[in-house]
């Protein structure tokens, strides 16, 4: 078992490697994102089909998860294959390290500066939500770590609003 003030370390010590690693070439990080715009013309009308009625599904949405798994990759070495989990997901030395990558456009009227996830995406329990992740996994005695890579983006263009960073914290064991 970590306790409260390790956990908090860790926790910050990972959200700091993720930031520093996601700064280190920031200019090739948004290439990578704004890959998809060079060949707009070729997939645009199939994409907009599968949209629902008002309302511009991001574009970015899964090749976002393509550019980070390359950046993290590298950096993490092993992923893990459990069934349930962020979109990515690491096993350290010290941790299992999920990184949900959510991809925003800022005109989508239920963005709102809000980052929406699921019950497999995050250990964090209230009274009025209950996670699929735990906050340890026992069978290997290593706590969850859950970050957010949030993009928000304008539709179908290379504008880049913002880039966060987010830590979601651990309830107790």
């Amino acid at each position: 078992m970590i306790n409260d003030f390790k956990l908090e370390e860790l926790e910050k010590r990972y959200l700091d490697y993720i930031a520093t690693s996601l700064r280190q070439d920031l200019k090739g990080l948004i290439w990578g994102l704004n890959s998809r715009i060079e060949m707009l013309n070729d997939w645009k009308s199939e994409f907009l089909k599968t949209a629902r009625a008002g309302y511009n599904a991001s574009d970015l949405d899964a090749g976002a998860e393509r550019i980070f798994h390359h950046l993290f990759t590298p950096m993490f070495k092993f992923p893990n294959s459990c069934p349930i989990g962020s979109d990515l997901m690491y096993q350290t030395e010290d941790a299992i390290v999920h990184i949900e990558i959510k991809t925003n456009l800022i005109t989508n009227p239920d963005y709102r500066g809000k980052v929406q996830l699921g019950r497999n995406q995050i250990s964090y329990e209230t009274s009025e939500f209950k996670p699929n992740l735990p906050s340890l996994y026992k069978s290997i005695g290593l706590p969850t770590l859950t970050y957010v890579i949030q993009i928000v983006h304008e539709h179908m263009s290379p504008k880049i609003n913002a880039l966060n960073v987010i830590c979601i914290p651990k309830d107790n064991y």
